[in-house]
């Protein structure tokens, strides 16, 4: 299987972004997103939010996590396409 790999880059100006292969977008990066995720797969948005209160607004952190969030799903949703495709593309090989 191929490796997707997430590319991040600066420009001029000093914006962030990161490039992620598994979607071929390319998203505006920041410090928020990246606590974000850091807390992502052991934390809800509850607990997450308490810990960056403080640093960020609650509006911040609720609409960063909401763009975070669509986005892990949709990259699982194609990793299972993925895997299923895979898959069936075995069984017919292994048919013919």
């Amino acid at each position: 299987m191929k490796k997707k790999v997430y590319l991040r880059y600066m420009s001029n100006t000093n914006n962030q972004y990161i490039y992620d292969d598994a979607s071929g977008n390319i998203f505006q990066w920041n410090n928020l997103y990246e606590e974000i995720i850091n807390m992502y797969c052991e934390h809800n948005l509850t607990t997450i939010t308490e810990n960056l209160l403080g640093k960020y607004n609650i509006d911040e952190i609720q609409e960063a996590y909401k763009f975070l969030n669509y986005w892990i799903i949709m990259l699982f949703i194609e990793m299972i396409r993925i895997i299923i495709l895979t898959k069936s593309k075995q069984k017919i090989s292994c048919m013919t």
